[in-house]
């Protein structure tokens, strides 16, 4: 014996034979379930400036020392950046960075 259900296209979950047309089918189970064409670029262009604060923010607070040294002219900004990149995130070499930039001129 064959036992049918009756397709409901309110049920999200609910399969749909593959042998209707598409018109007959009705909405896809995707749409039916809210998502929609193009969600995954919206979503992307709205984290974007998030991601810059997020990650931008303590990048620039990291550099800091080294952006000094390049804006002050310091006489040996390269080796500030180096050193900055290298000994920075022990934070005792951050703050020497910060500190050197700061008094030699």
């Amino acid at each position: 014996m064959i036992t049918t259900r009756a397709i409901s296209f309110d049920d999200p979950v609910a399969p749909v034979p593959r042998s209707l047309s598409p018109r007959e089918r009705g909405p896809s189970r995707a749409y039916r379930l809210g998502w929609r064409v193009g969600t995954t670029l919206l979503a992307f262009r709205r984290a974007v400036p998030w991601l810059l604060l997020v990650l931008g923010g303590p990048v620039t607070l990291y550099l800091l020392p080294a952006l000094l040294a390049y804006h002050r002219r310091h006489p040996h900004r390269h080796g500030m950046l180096l050193w900055n990149v290298l000994l920075g995130w022990t934070g005792y070499g951050w703050a020497a960075a910060l500190l050197y930039v700061w008094w030699v001129r």
